[in-house]
C-alpha cells in the first residue's frame, strides 16, 4: 500500500505537468494497493485543491485542471478532511448521501505528512445503499 512517505513526498512535488502524471501514474498503478474499481480516491493539497479524482475521466485529472481549481470541487470545508488536517491523529471520517443517486458513500481521509505542515490529503471513498 502506498500510504507512507512515498505518497507525500510525490504530492508535495507536483508542480508541472510532468509531475503530475507521475502522480497519477503512482495512484493508478495496480500495485499501488488501492482498487479504483470498488474505491473512489480524492487527493487534495494542503489547501483542499484536489490534485486527482479517480471518480474522473483521465482528461479531467490534468495538471492544467489542478492549478486552475476545475478537477472538482475545494475539499477544505469536508468534514473528514478537515478532522485529518486539523486533528494530530491525521485521520477523518465521514458518511454522505448523494442527491442524485441516492446511495451513500463512507469517506474516508487520511493526512499526508506532519500535523500543520503537510502535503494534503487522500480521501478514499466507496458506495454503499
Amino acid at each position: 500500500m502506498i500510504l507512507d512517505n512515498s505518497l507525500e513526498t510525490a504530492l508535495a512535488a507536483v508542480t508541472d505537468t510532468t509531475s503530475h502524471y507521475a502522480f497519477k501514474t503512482l495512484i493508478l498503478n495496480p500495485n499501488s494497493g488501492i482498487d479504483t474499481s470498488i474505491y473512489s480516491v480524492i487527493v487534495a493539497d494542503q489547501d483542499g485543491k484536489v490534485v486527482l479524482d479517480t471518480a474522473k475521466l483521465d482528461a479531467q485529472n490534468t495538471f492544467n485542471r489542478c492549478k486552475e481549481n476545475q478537477i472538482n470541487e475545494n475539499l477544505n470545508t469536508r468534514v473528514d478532511v478537515m478532522e485529518a488536517q486539523m486533528f494530530p491523529e491525521g485521520t477523518g471520517f465521514s458518511t454522505t448521501q448523494s442527491g442524485i443517486t441516492d446511495t451513500y458513500q463512507a469517506n474516508v481521509a487520511i493526512r499526508l505528512g506532519k500535523w500543520r505542515n503537510s502535503a494534503g490529503t487522500i480521501r478514499i471513498s466507496k458506495n454503499f445503499s
